[in-house]
């Protein structure tokens, strides 16, 4: 049976689409106008310019998507039966699932630059742009346009209150995050999409990732039916992850010279590498230590990362090859849960989303970060991903995956250890196991792994239909 397919002109495109094609990108978190008149004007205008998934020739410079809080759709005076669609996490917020996340520790939300409780916002604005007159790393373009948003929001009433800028999409860090490794290589394929499959894409029911279509268990996702208001939208996950780029590979190199001592360069950088690669489960060209165990074959200039394999097929059930608390193995176990492998991917392939994230702040070399000082002190040091996700079950996607696989310290049979990468932030899981593979043989333990990535802010919203919005937008929609 053909799916539905997604429509491309009621859509927004970023569900589809991260907008790689445009090196720039930024993320406004905006306070809508006070005035319920003031405020429906506003959306109405942004609305004639959000970019679906079938972009007009007018955005072929730049591209506009917004997304709404539960506060901002009170504001907008959306019927009770939208607010009460909602799901339980969008209204509760991040900042109040953070037992359910593990935003403790480190990435206690209590100290988070924006989504702390007593921070309120209305909706988020995603701006993305071409390069400007200087280049395509010239983000003058995407700064004019921001302030060109800003100027008519304040002039209808409302305000910008906190505004995130990514990094150029642009040369080393295109399609890396600043530890150095491939990023956004495991996606879903979304059943409706207008576009086929590339390889080792998984194919997810569209109702995995958009409202109103049939989901992983053959139904619709409830909340938002009424008149098909919810149809063509999702549910946005946004979070700023920090980044300790030095810390992270300072750890690695220390345990490299602790096991091969610090008379070889060569062979401490090799281990560096080797080490690094089973916390992440990839190499840094994103070639997976399941195919690749002993060192990076790389990829050609071009080509795609083969993302199509299982680890059962490499018989790597008791992580040989890649530890079983990789960050790869735990974000997407793929076969490897229990029961037969067509068992396991069944249960993965329910809790999948969508990442449309990008990075922000300034590149650093590894051998620069292991000569920087920590803690890295001043805002021009900081860098880290700006993390989007889109799901039609923020508790079965974003939230389960968080919760189950990365902050679970029993994880695959494990015993107090976290994801090396974006586990909990509960500094007691300080180790990381490196099985032998083999029954009976020598397993490794690293101890003393801190948390180098913090969270550093987070906000749920809804992501509506162009549709939707114009209907938010009228005047008797209330």
């Amino acid at each position: 049976m053909v799916p539905p397919a997604v429509d491309v002109h009621d859509t927004q495109g970023i569900v589809l689409s991260a907008w790689g094609d445009l090196p720039h990108a930024a993320y406004a978190l905006i306070r809508l106008p006070a005035d319920l008149a003031a405020a429906k004007v506003w959306l109405g205008d942004i609305a004639g310019r959000v970019t679906p998934v079938h972009k007009p020739s007018r955005a072929a410079d730049h591209r506009l998507q917004i997304a709404l809080t539960d506060h901002g759709l009170k504001k907008l005076s959306a019927p009770d039966w939208v607010i009460e669609g909602l799901p339980d996490e969008l209204k509760q917020g991040m900042y109040n699932r953070k037992r359910v996340l593990g935003d403790t520790g480190v990435n206690d939300p209590t100290d988070w630059e924006f989504g702390r409780e007593e921070q309120q916002y209305d909706g988020l604005l995603m701006v993305y742009a071409a390069g400007g007159p200087k280049g395509p790393t010239d983000p003058s373009a995407l700064h004019g346009r921001l302030e060109g948003l800003e100027r008519e929001l304040e002039r209808a009433g409302g305000a910008v209150l906190h505004t995130e800028c990514a990094a150029p999409f642009y040369g080393s860090l295109r399609h890396k995050e600043h530890f150095g490794f491939a990023d956004g290589v495991s996606q879903p394929y979304v059943a409706g999409a207008p576009r086929p499959p590339r390889p080792g894409e998984d194919k997810i029911p569209t109702g995995e990732f958009l409202l109103g279509f049939e989901n992983a268990y053959g139904r619709k996702p409830s909340g938002l039916t009424r008149g098909g208001f919810g149809t063509n939208g999702s549910y946005l996950v946004f979070r700023k992850l920090e980044q300790d780029v030095a810390g992270f590979w300072q750890y690695f190199h220390a345990q490299a010279v602790d096991q091969v001592g610090s008379g070889d360069s060569a062979a401490v950088d090799a281990r560096r590498e080797w080490l690094a690669a089973r916390a992440v489960g990839r190499w840094r060209s994103g070639v997976s230590v399941v195919e690749a165990p002993d060192r990076d074959p790389g990829v050609a200039d071009g080509a795609t990362i083969d993302n199509s394999f299982r680890f059962r097929d490499y018989g790597d059930e008791l992580g040989g090859r890649c530890p079983l608390g990789s960050h790869i193995r735990r974000a997407n176990p793929r076969d490897s849960l229990a029961g037969s492998a067509d068992e396991s991917m069944g249960v993965v392939n329910r809790h999948r989303i969508l990442r449309r994230g990008r990075s922000y702040g300034e590149e650093v070399k590894i051998d620069d970060a292991l000569r920087m000082q920590r803690p890295v002190d001043g805002e021009a040091t900081k860098r880290g991903l700006l993390f989007l996700s889109f799901q039609t079950s923020i508790a079965r996607g974003f939230e389960f995956i968080q919760q189950l696989w990365l902050s679970n310290p029993s994880f695959k049979g494990l015993h107090r250890e976290v994801d090396p990468l974006v586990g909990g932030g509960d500094e007691r899981y300080e180790h990381f196991t490196i099985p032998d593979g083999q029954p009976g043989k020598v397993r490794r333990r690293l101890a003393g792994l801190q948390r180098y990535v913090r969270v550093r802010g987070g906000v749920y919203l809804f992501l509506p239909s162009l549709s939707a919005l114009r209907t938010l937008a009228r005047p008797d929609f209330a």
